[in-house]
């Protein structure tokens, strides 16, 4: 029989991976049914592609398992999905491949540089503490510290920890000073030192004393036993004591007083002592309590005042 020869072109059945699905017709033994898959259908893992099925005239498409072959020249741990790992003395060649292409001069170059490297960014202990280096940070960390720290005599004002200490202790002072609170009685050449330690302390002193320049009243004036003082903070930082009552001796006024009163026009003279009148006072001011007192006397029908 001749041959004869026919010019065709074999066409298969293609078409969607959800008509096919829809569809689902059970293909003929051999019959192939060419499926594209779009991305993201989820049919399989590398989406999108064209995929093959072939029937065996008895299952469903969804039934048939796509088409698929195995590479002869690949082994298996190759499309593994976990690679296995390898030691270095597994690999076949390793110790000649270093040898030729990974010189001893290039690996002690390396490291030099790196060692370089390290001791440019650590620095040394005489770096200034504006240097790029760990000891420049060291050292600019351990002036800023100092800086907030600052030393013991740093005044109230000052941007430091001192500075808002002393700022504190005087505060504190300050209101110590307003505080009074009774110490007992003393001799005068017993009182205490002056200091923060006696601050608001009020002593009554059992003996007659003059001031001296450690009073706020300043030194010279003259007070009786029974007088009390207290230790108050004069200004910021200074101590002194502070007379609070007392008796002041007015017996050298008797002869004023006495000169003033015309006693053949006065009758008995009841308050006539001033140093009587000046022990029922509590002001330690002498010349203001001369200058305000008024000296009562009976002179008959009338009153005469001093």
């Amino acid at each position: 029989m001749a041959d004869k020869t026919f010019n065709v072109r074999v066409q298969m059945k293609y078409d969607t991976y959800a008509n096919w699905e829809e569809n689902n017709p059970t293909l003929k033994a051999g019959e192939i049914a060419v499926v594209v898959v779009p991305a993201q259908a989820g049919a399989v893992a590398n989406e999108p592609a064209i995929l093959m099925k072939v029937g065996d005239g008895t299952k469903a498409f969804n039934d048939l398992e796509f088409t698929s072959s195995v590479a002869a020249d690949v082994y298996a741990w190759a499309k593994a999905k976990n690679k296995p790992t390898y030691a270095a003395t597994e690999i076949e060649g390793l110790d000649a491949y270093v040898d030729t292409h990974i010189s001893s001069s290039d690996a002690f170059d390396k490291k030099g540089s790196a060692d370089a490297a390290k001791a440019a960014v650590i620095g040394n202990d005489s770096d200034a503490s504006s240097a790029d280096t760990v000891h420049g940070a060291k050292k600019y960390t351990d002036e800023a510290k100092a800086a907030v720290i600052g030393a013991q005599g740093d005044a109230a004002g000052a941007n430091t920890i001192y500075g808002a200490k002393k700022y504190a202790d005087d505060k504190i002072d300050a209101k110590l000073g307003s505080v009074y609170a009774p110490a007992g009685s003393v001799a005068f050449a017993s009182l205490p030192e002056l200091s923060k330690a006696v601050l608001g302390k009020v002593y009554n002193v059992s003996d007659d004393f003059t001031t001296t320049a450690s009073f706020v009243e300043g030194a010279g004036k003259k007070y009786s036993a029974g007088t009390n003082v207290v230790c108050v903070l004069d200004g910021s930082s200074t101590y002194k004591w502070d007379v609070l009552s007392g008796f002041v001796d007015l017996t050298k006024y008797d002869t004023e007083l006495a000169k003033k009163v015309n006693k053949s026009d006065c009758g008995d003279i009841i308050t006539h002592n001033a140093s009587e009148f000046a022990a029922k006072s509590h002001t330690h001011d002498i010349d203001a309590l001369t200058q305000t007192a008024v000296v009562v006397f009976d002179c008959g029908s009338s009153t005469k005042n001093v």
